[in-house]
């Protein structure tokens, strides 16, 4: 065949086609790839940036012009976690997380106002409150000073960067545990000594017990008795036989000693209006839906003097119902639902499993 045949040119016009294309599709394949690498990276990203970078810089908590993000909510329990353990103290991860927010908006509610009741917090006390917690614990007199600053540096530093807190940062917390303890005592500082006091008893039963027939059987023990004696012996009797309490309060027949007003303060309306010896009605018990209280008073005193216990919860009730009236006057933002709360465990890295009630 003759090598310049027209079939001979089509088949190098169609090669020289070919040859200009493939330059092309390399481009094509080349710039969709180059898109597919694109978007891949971009949901990895999104992906990335919602479950770690977004919720740690998502508002938390505002008190007036201060925020806190949910990171900040976690270094802070990482730092309190970390010294609760230093002094041998068991951290409640659970109650510490659902208490967070409050204790962030109340510890910033005292910054805000303390002030105003001359209560401050100098450099100096800042200093000795850190050295107390972090110096040589049982160092002897004669120690070597150099030695004991030596080693309180190394367990402060060593702290600062575990938790991941700047030395101001972890300053700026000890000042407002200085301010809370200090507004206490101000708050605090005139509450008395004594109060009037009732001897009280308490069964836990369940919904489903037949409520009238426990009380039959205690009537039935205590006649028309008002004897403590004789109370206290019957409500003991159908506590162990009846009570769906923890052993420690059926050991004790469901005596709970003598309580003030404001310890037991949801019940306090029922169990103060109640006469001796007589069963308060059935009222639910706020901590399980599955189980009631009923409550007697064997004996009564006016002007008891308080437990030191006592006297200290009446002290922490005191100052927290100062805190919820004067958070009224300031504008705050809160949040924990069920994903955050689990999110916050989640950066917790805890190894054991809480199961939390969390609330909106």
């Amino acid at each position: 065949m003759n090598k310049n045949s027209p079939n001979k040119k089509i088949d190098r016009r169609q090669e020289i086609v070919r040859q200009n294309q493939n330059p092309i599709r390399k481009k094509l394949f080349v710039f969709f790839l180059f898109l597919s690498i694109t978007i891949v990276s971009l949901i990895i990203a999104y992906f990335y940036y919602q479950n770690y970078v977004g919720p740690s810089r998502s508002l938390a908590v505002r008190i007036g012009d201060v925020e806190y993000t949910r990171g900040d909510i976690v270094k802070l329990l990482q730092a309190k976690q970390k010294q609760v353990e230093m002094l041998g103290g068991n951290f409640k991860t659970g109650k510490e997380i659902f208490e967070s927010l409050n204790t962030v908006v109340e510890a910033e509610i005292i910054v805000k106002i303390s002030s105003q009741y001359g209560i401050t917090s100098s450099d100096e006390e800042i200093d000795a409150n850190i050295r107390n917690i972090f110096s040589p614990k049982n160092s002897e007199k004669t120690e070597d000073a150099i030695q004991i600053e030596r080693e309180f540096q190394e367990r402060y530093n060593a702290f600062l960067n575990e938790i991941q807190l700047s030395e101001k940062e972890f300053r700026n917390e000890i000042k407002k545990n200085i301010l809370r303890d200090k507004f206490r005592k101000y708050i605090t500082e005139n509450i008395p000594t004594t109060a009037d006091q009732v001897r009280l008893h308490r069964i836990a039963l369940a919904n489903t017990d037949e409520i009238e027939i426990i009380k039959g059987k205690y009537y039935d023990l205590v006649k028309d008795s008002l004897d403590p004696e004789i109370l206290r012996a019957a409500f003991k009797g159908i506590v162990r036989e009846f009570s769906k309490s923890s052993p420690e309060n059926l050991r004790k027949g469901g005596d709970l000693g003598w309580i003030p007003q404001g310890i037991y303060d949801i019940y306090d309306p029922t169990i103060f209006a109640l006469d001796i010896g007589k069963l308060s009605p059935e009222i639910p018990n706020y901590d399980n839906d599955q189980q009631i209280f009923i409550f007697m008073v064997s004996e009564k005193e006016s002007n008891r003097e308080l437990d030191p216990e006592d006297f200290e919860i009446i002290k922490n009730n005191t100052l927290q119902n100062f805190l919820n009236e004067e958070r009224k006057n300031h504008d705050v933002y809160s949040i924990l639902n069920k994903d955050i709360y689990q999110w916050i465990i989640d950066e917790l890295k805890l190894t054991k499993e809480v199961t939390p009630t969390p609330s909106s």
